[in-house]
């Protein structure tokens, strides 16, 4: 935005915000290129935090990433939701193999994940509350982690 007459108005507001959703989308995708061309496999995004809560951000990442987001039914209660589980995996992370950990690091994004929303690539007016077919899903305790 370099030589960009600032004006004050609601008009260079709203271009400027935009703008700035833009280069963070466009942040993401490059990291996401760089870990593909790595050789993962990065396929969906999971949010949660305030973030998940721009439904404008969301659908620019799954527009330029060209992967479909996946939104908590509580973002919020999400982040809490998982580093109380953390904690507890932390507490008793001795105890487990190094797959055995990573295994349940997987389990807890999945179950603090487990969506409400799908944002696909241009899709945004198309959203549809999810149900029990969230990525995962059915390694969630019964009743702990589901409303």
């Amino acid at each position: 935005m370099l030589n960009h007459d600032k004006d004050s108005g609601v008009n260079d507001l709203a271009k400027r915000y935009h703008a700035t959703l833009e280069a963070i989308a466009l942040q993401n995708r490059h990291i996401i290129d760089t870990l593909n061309s790595k050789g993962h496999q990065i396929t969906s995004i999971f949010m949660s935090g305030g973030q998940a809560k721009n439904l404008t951000l969301m659908q620019l990442f799954a527009d330029v990433c060209g992967i479909p987001i996946v939104l908590p039914k509580d973002s919020g209660g999400a982040v809490v939701l998982g580093a109380a589980m953390l904690g507890r995996l932390a507490a008793d992370g001795g105890n487990f193999g190094k797959e055995e950990q990573g295994q349940k690091l997987w389990d807890i994004m999945v179950c603090v994940s487990f969506r409400q929303f799908f944002v696909a690539k241009a899709e945004l007016n198309k959203m549809a509350p999810g149900g029990n077919d969230a990525p995962g899903h059915g390694n969630c305790p019964k009743g702990r982690f589901q409303n």
